[in-house]
């Protein structure tokens, strides 16, 4: 548990600081290096919304790329399930 607590720590820090260098940037107008750092916050924002919903146990990981046949592939395990 002490890990995950570390790990949320060092996003939010993350965040704050790509926000920071974002800032930075645009003050310089240096278009490219704010765009990629942009990119940047995204993704490590999904990453953060990924462990939250982890460390609540809402993440599910699928059998299957998702898709028809995923969906197929599920209802009939829950069918099989519930027989």
């Amino acid at each position: 548990m002490e890990g995950k607590g570390n790990m949320e720590r060092d996003i939010e820090k993350d965040l704050i600081e790509i926000e920071c260098a974002i800032k930075s940037q645009k003050e310089k107008d240096n278009i490219f290096t704010m765009s990629v750092l942009q990119r940047c916050y995204k993704l490590v924002s999904q990453l953060k919304e990924y462990k939250d919903l982890e460390e609540q146990n809402r993440l599910l990981k699928l059998p299957c790329a998702v898709g028809i046949r995923c969906i197929i592939r599920i209802m009939n395990i829950i069918l099989q399930y519930f027989q």
